[in-house]
C-alpha cells in the first residue's frame, strides 16, 4: 500500500515518487480510469519528472498538478513539425474584413470581461490540438452574451457565463478538412466552417459540406472525440438539434478584403465575412495605435482572439504545468512567430503595476487562475502581439461611441487585477473605488482604504497601530486619521519642526514645491506653474517672468502673457529694450537689429522684424515699411509681391498713386511720356528710340499717323511715299519729284500721269491738251516676210515694208482696210493669182 502524503506547498512536490504523486493527482482532481490507467500513468510520470526537475532548479516556479498532466507528452514540442503545419502563414488561409470600427475617444483604465459578464469560464481541451476551435467558440460565446438584449426567448434563458456553453465537438466536426491538426490558427476555423470550400486545403473533404448555419449546445453535443470519430472518418456532418426558429449565428457580415494571393478567391467563394483583422504581421508586434484598438473593442465589450507560441522545453513545461496568477514571460522566437495555440484576450489593466492583457486558455479552471493567465502589454511574450482577429455580434450597434457598462469590479481573490485607484480589503473580498467611502476612510500608501479609530494621545497610524508619532523620519498623511507612510506617493511634503507631513497643496506660506517639499522660496529663484502647482526647477527652458512679489523669483512660462508679451533673452517684457522684434511661433521675439525689413508698430513705436512688408504697409521705404514711398518711386521684385521705394527712375507707371518703375512700357501704356508710360503720348507724337516708344512735342523731319499718334520718321518709305507738308502719305493729287522725294503740291501748270498720279514737270516735251502733256511719238519702219508656196515646187518670199506715221498734231488710225492683217492677206492674194496666169 503507497503511504499518501498530502503537501501545503508546491515545491513539496520534489519529495514525491511518481507513484505518490500519480496517488494525489487523482484525488486532487476526481480522476479514475475504466481503462488504460497504465497509460494514463505513463503519461502522468513522464510530466511530472519534468515539473519535478524544474522545481529542483528553482522551487519558487508556479507550476505544479494540472488536470491534463496524465492526457499528453510535450504537447508543443513538434519542431520538427513546424514546416508541416505552419509552411505557410495563418492569415493565407484567412477571408477577412477591414476593422470597422473607430477607436472609442475615452476607453477604460482596465478591462475584464468576466466582469461584465461577457465571457464563459474557461473549458478543457483535454488531450487534442484544438485551441482553435475553442478560441472561435468563445468569440461564438462573447457574442452572443453581448447581443443578449436582441435574442430570442430561447437564448434568453442562456445568456449568462455560467449558463451559456457552446459546443466545441458540434464546431469541430462540421469542419470542411479531415485532418484539421492547425492548433493555433484561430480564423482558420471560420473560413472551414462558414465556407465550402478553402483553397490550397490538401485535406478538403470531397465531396465538400455545406457550411454551418448555427451555433450548437454543449448539451447537445458534449466534447466526446472517440463518440462522433465515426461521423468524422464518413464525412458526415453533425445536424442541429436546435429547433429551426432558434438557429443562430451570432456575427455580423462584411465585405471581404481578402489577403494576398485569396484576393480573388476571397471575393469569389466569400463575398461576405464575419472575420474582422486587427492585426497580422510576423515581423513587428503591435504598435501603440493597435494597442489602442484592442483596448476599445474590449472596452465595447467585445473579445479578442490571439495566437501564441508556447514551442518546446522549459517554458513549454511552465506553460503546461501553471498554476497561480503571475505574469508569464517568454521571449519571442522570430522562426515560429506563426504560432501554435489559441487563446482569446477578454481584458487589459495593471497587475502588480504593470500592464497586462487578461487572457482565456482552455486548459480548464484548474489551470493558471481559474483558466486565465496574464502577459505584459508591449513585451510581445510567447509571440502573442503579432496576430489578432474578432468578430462583431449579430446586433451590434455600430454607432456606439460609448464603453459598455463594466458593473462591478471584481478584483483581489476573485479576479486579481490592480484596482485603477483605490480599494477596500475585507476579508480577501476587493472592492474598487474613485474615492475611499465613508465607511473606510483611511487611505494607505497601498492606496487601500481602511476604517481605524485611534484614542486622542494616539492620532498617528502606522502599520496599522495607533501610535503617538510617527518613526523616526517618517512622513504622516493627514485626514480625519493621521498615517505613517515611508514616503509621500503623489503628496507635497511640509515640514515642521516636529514632523513631516504629506498634502495634497502647498500652503500660503509655503507655495513651492522643490522635490518632494513645500518651502517659501525656490533655492534656484526659478519656478513653473504645473497643474496649478508651484514647482521648483534649475532653469527655464522656455521664457520666464519676474515675480516682483517674492525676490523677483523667475515663473517658467511656455509664452509670454499678454501683459508683458515681448521676449527678451528669456525674460518677458512690456516691451523689447532695443526696440526690434520678430515674430515667431506666435511669439514676439526681441532682437538686437532686423536683417530684413521692419515696420512702425503704434506699440510703443517697436519695430517688427519681418521678411516681407505686409499688405497694410506694402511699400518698403528704406528702414520701415510703409503705405507710400515719399519719393513717389518704386519697383517690384521679381517673383514675390514686394515694393521697393526709390528715389527716381528713367521709366515708370502710375499705380495706386504711386510711381512704379519699370524697364519698358507695358502694351496697356507703351508709350514713354517724359518718363511715364501712357495710353497715349500728350502731344500725339511720339518716336521709336532703342525700341521705345518715346514722346516728342514735333518731329524734326516727317511723321506717318499711327495709333492716332504721329509716329516721326526721318524719310517717307513704301508704302507712304509721298510728303504732304511734313506727313507721309500714300498719294496726293499732285505732286513734284525734288530728289528722290515725292513732295505733294495743290497744283501744277503741266504734267504727266504717272501711276495714276499727276506729277508735275518743268516743260512738256510734247503736245499739252489741258495741262497734259502728250509726249511726241516717232515714225516707225517695220518689216513683215510672208512665204507662198511657188506652183513649181519652189517657195516665193515677199518682204512688205510697213511704214507707220504718227502726226504730231494728233493720233491717227489707218483704215480697217489698211491694217495690217488686211495688208497682208491682200498681198497674198495677189501673190497667188499672179502665180496661176503665169501657170
Amino acid at each position: 500500500m503507497i503511504y499518501i502524503r498530502i503537501f501545503c506547498a508546491q515545491f513539496e512536490l520534489t519529495k514525491l515518487t511518481c507513484e505518490e504523486g500519480f496517488v494525489l493527482y487523482k484525488q486532487t482532481f476526481n480522476k479514475s480510469y475504466q481503462e488504460d490507467e497504465k497509460m494514463h500513468f505513463n503519461i502522468f510520470c513522464s510530466n511530472f519528472r519534468d515539473v519535478v526537475e524544474l522545481l529542483k532548479t528553482d522551487p519558487n516556479l508556479p507550476i505544479g498538478l494540472v488536470p491534463m498532466m496524465d492526457s499528453y507528452v510535450n504537447k508543443y514540442n513538434r519542431k520538427s513539425n513546424m514546416n508541416k503545419y505552419y509552411k505557410t502563414k495563418p492569415q493565407n488561409d484567412i477571408c477577412s474584413a477591414i476593422n470597422p470600427l473607430p477607436d472609442l475617444m475615452t476607453v477604460y483604465s482596465s478591462v475584464d470581461l468576466r466582469e461584465m459578464d461577457l465571457i464563459t469560464p474557461s473549458k478543457s481541451q483535454g488531450t487534442y490540438l484544438w485551441s482553435q476551435v475553442f478560441s472561435t467558440n468563445a468569440i461564438f460565446e462573447n457574442s452572443i452574451l453581448r447581443d443578449k438584449k436582441n435574442l430570442n426567448s430561447f437564448w434568453q434563458t442562456k445568456v449568462s457565463p455560467s449558463i451559456l456553453n457552446l459546443s466545441e465537438q458540434y464546431l469541430m466536426s462540421n469542419l470542411l478538412c479531415d485532418s484539421c491538426n492547425y492548433d493555433g490558427i484561430i480564423f482558420r476555423t471560420f473560413n472551414d466552417a462558414l465556407y465550402n470550400t478553402v483553397p490550397g486545403n490538401l485535406f478538403q473533404r470531397d465531396p465538400p459540406r455545406k457550411p454551418i448555419s448555427t451555433v450548437d449546445l454543449m448539451e447537445n453535443y458534449p466534447f466526446d472525440y472517440n463518440k462522433y470519430l465515426a461521423n468524422w472518418t464518413s464525412n458526415i456532418a453533425l445536424p442541429t438539434k436546435l429547433l429551426p426558429e432558434n438557429i443562430l449565428l451570432p456575427l455580423k457580415f462584411f465585405n471581404n478584403s481578402g489577403v494576398q494571393y485569396m484576393v480573388n478567391w476571397c471575393n469569389l467563394y466569400a463575398a461576405k465575412t464575419p472575420i474582422v483583422k486587427i492585426f497580422d504581421d510576423d515581423k513587428q508586434n503591435f504598435n501603440i495605435s493597435t494597442i489602442k484598438t484592442i483596448q476599445s473593442y474590449l472596452s465595447r465589450g467585445l473579445a479578442i482572439a490571439m495566437n501564441i507560441f508556447i514551442g518546446s522545453g522549459p517554458q513549454q513545461i511552465i506553460f503546461q504545468n501553471f498554476k497561480g496568477n503571475t505574469i508569464l514571460h517568454n521571449e519571442c522566437e522570430q522562426i515560429f512567430s506563426s504560432g501554435d495555440h489559441a487563446v482569446t484576450i477578454v481584458g487589459y489593466g495593471k497587475k502588480s503595476g504593470k500592464d497586462v492583457w487578461v487572457i482565456k486558455n482552455s486548459f480548464g479552471e484548474q489551470w493558471g487562475d481559474q483558466g486565465f493567465f496574464f502577459l505584459e502589454i508591449g513585451k510581445n511574450s510567447y509571440c502573442s502581439e503579432q496576430f489578432a482577429y474578432t468578430s462583431i455580434p449579430k446586433y451590434f450597434d455600430m454607432t456606439e461611441t460609448t464603453p459598455y457598462s463594466r458593473g462591478t469590479l471584481k478584483r483581489g481573490l476573485t479576479y486579481t487585477l490592480d484596482c485603477d485607484n483605490y480599494f477596500t480589503n475585507i476579508s480577501g473580498k476587493v472592492d474598487c473605488y474613485d474615492t475611499c467611502p465613508p465607511a473606510y476612510p483611511v487611505l494607505l500608501e497601498t492606496n487601500q482604504c481602511v476604517n481605524i479609530s485611534c484614542p486622542s494621545d494616539k492620532i498617528y497610524v502606522e502599520h496599522n497601530q495607533c501610535s503617538s508619532k510617527c518613526t523616526t523620519n517618517a512622513y504622516y498623511v493627514s485626514g480625519s486619521i493621521n498615517i505613517c507612510v515611508p514616503f509621500c506617493s503623489g503628496f507635497f511634503i511640509q515640514i515642521t519642526s516636529s514632523s513631516k507631513q504629506c498634502i495634497e497643496k502647498c500652503p500660503e506660506s509655503s507655495p513651492y514645491y522643490q522635490p518632494g517639499t513645500c518651502v517659501s522660496k525656490c533655492s534656484s529663484g526659478i519656478y513653473s506653474a504645473v497643474n496649478k502647482k508651484l514647482v521648483c526647477q534649475d532653469v527655464c527652458n522656455s521664457v520666464f517672468v519676474l515675480n516682483a512679489s517674492n525676490d523677483n523669483s523667475k515663473q517658467c512660462l511656455q509664452s509670454c502673457p499678454s501683459d508683458a508679451p515681448y521676449s527678451d533673452a528669456g525674460l518677458c517684457s512690456i516691451r523689447c529694450a532695443s526696440g526690434a522684434y520678430s515674430i515667431i511661433d506666435n511669439q514676439y521675439i526681441c532682437q538686437d537689429s532686423c536683417s530684413l525689413f521692419i515696420t512702425n508698430i503704434s506699440n510703443q513705436n517697436s519695430k517688427q522684424c519681418i521678411k516681407f512688408c505686409p499688405l497694410a504697409a506694402p511699400y518698403y521705404d528704406p528702414g520701415s515699411c510703409s503705405v507710400s514711398c515719399t519719393s513717389g518711386y518704386f519697383t517690384v521684385e521679381s517673383g514675390v509681391q514686394q515694393f521697393f521705394c526709390q528715389q527716381h527712375c528713367a521709366l515708370f507707371i502710375n499705380m495706386n498713386n504711386q510711381r512704379q518703375c519699370v524697364k519698358q512700357c507695358p502694351l496697356e501704356a507703351p508709350f514713354n511720356d517724359s518718363g511715364l508710360c501712357q495710353v497715349l503720348c500728350s502731344s500725339n507724337t511720339f518716336l521709336v528710340i532703342n525700341s521705345i516708344q518715346t514722346c516728342v512735342s514735333n518731329c524734326s523731319k516727317y511723321f506717318v499717323q499711327q495709333q492716332n499718334q504721329q509716329l516721326c520718321v526721318s524719310s517717307c518709305t513704301t508704302p507712304l511715299t509721298y510728303i504732304n507738308g511734313t506727313e507721309c502719305v500714300h498719294s496726293c493729287k499732285y505732286f513734284k519729284q525734288t530728289g528722290s522725294e515725292n513732295i505733294c503740291v495743290n497744283s501744277c501748270q503741266i504734267f504727266q500721269i504717272q501711276d495714276g498720279l499727276k506729277k508735275c514737270l518743268e516743260k512738256c516735251n510734247g503736245d499739252v491738251v489741258n495741262g497734259e502733256c502728250h509726249m511726241k511719238e516717232k515714225n516707225t519702219i517695220k518689216f513683215v516676210i510672208i512665204t507662198v508656196p511657188a506652183a513649181v515646187g519652189g517657195i516665193i518670199v515677199l518682204i512688205i515694208l510697213i511704214v507707220t506715221v504718227k502726226c504730231c498734231q494728233k493720233r491717227t488710225v489707218l483704215r480697217k482696210s489698211n491694217t495690217k492683217a488686211q495688208l497682208k492677206e491682200n498681198m497674198k492674194q495677189k501673190l497667188i493669182s499672179t502665180n496661176k496666169s503665169q501657170l
